[in-house]
């Protein structure tokens, strides 16, 4: 499997083909072999070679207006995960924080797409 990478390290394309790579330079841009296929979204340059992004979990336990969020990946030498946080940009590292709000008041959890893959949360504040 091939992917390419465009000037800024971003997967625009998986092939099964080995591309031009004359073309692929031209453009800025930058063919990997790997043998594993790896959804573009899933993928992201590492070292040279390519890997799949860490899987981060995003969970919370709502009461009333205090949430209990816990954050987990599958790699275990990530230190710090960057998150959004309604429209915050935050950086928690992997455990358990507590998030609190009004009744009535939806905050989304999510993930830095560009470092990892994982799901995106909201939390809904109880009265």
């Amino acid at each position: 499997m091939w992917t390419i990478f465009n000037s800024v390290g971003e997967a625009v394309a998986n092939s099964d083909r080995e591309p031009e790579h004359n073309d692929v330079a031209a453009r800025s841009e930058r063919a990997v072999f790997h043998e594993e296929v790896i959804p573009l979204n899933e993928i992201k340059l590492a070292g040279g070679g390519v890997k799949r992004k860490p899987l981060v979990n995003v969970t919370a336990a709502v009461a009333g207006t205090v949430a209990n969020i816990s954050v987990t990946c599958d790699d275990p030498t990530v230190v710090e995960i960057p998150l959004m946080v309604g429209e915050t940009h935050v950086v928690k590292q992997p455990g358990k924080w507590v998030l609190t709000g009004e009744p009535g008041v939806c905050v989304m959890v999510d993930v830095d797409r560009s470092l990892f893959r994982g799901n995106c949360l909201e939390v809904s504040f109880n009265a």
